[in-house]
């Protein structure tokens, strides 16, 4: 009976984490479909929810994913580790390239995020916390979590350092 409870508390924090990277996504395509400005003349930017989580130092692992260090160009890209590309350019050669790399990461980082709870639920229970479902809401609600949703390595990360616990 133990094992079969923490079977389906794994199962059922995985599938938190699911609902919850939804609706972050949900939550970025309603805010930025919502942005507006009051500038007469000038059209609201109304961008996409995968472009709009594919800013700052996203171009720079889709970049590494697709063309690899040498076909960039520009020494930039050297600071950037390769695993998570490396996941990327796995991902959409399993999807037969038919995915954009911006989907494949998409796709990737849900499947973490997943993941990820089920394993801190399955830590909380090994710990014997009274509800170590408490553990990955708290985990997904803590401010910084909406990184998890962009194209960064956040999810992965919190993954490995899960995963080595």
């Amino acid at each position: 009976p133990e094992k079969r409870r923490v079977r389906k508390g794994f199962i059922r924090s995985a599938l938190i984490g699911v609902i919850w990277y939804i609706l972050l996504h949900l939550l970025f395509l309603i805010g930025f479909g919502l942005v507006a400005t009051d500038q007469p003349n000038v059209q609201p930017v109304r961008p996409g929810v995968l472009q709009a989580v594919s800013t700052f130092d996203s171009p720079f692992y889709t970049e590494i994913a697709t063309y690899g260090y040498k076909g960039t160009g520009t020494i930039k890209h050297l600071a950037f580790y390769p695993l998570y590309p490396l996941l990327l350019r796995f991902g959409q050669a399993l999807t037969l390239h038919m995915l954009d790399i911006r989907t494949v990461a998409f796709l990737l980082n849900g499947f973490f995020v997943a993941i990820t709870a089920g394993l801190l639920y399955l830590i909380g229970a090994r710990l014997k916390i009274p509800r170590p479902t408490y553990v990955v809401l708290a985990w997904l609600f803590f401010p910084w979590a909406m990184f998890l949703g962009a194209v960064y390595t956040e999810a992965l990360f919190c993954l490995l350092v899960v995963s080595a616990v």
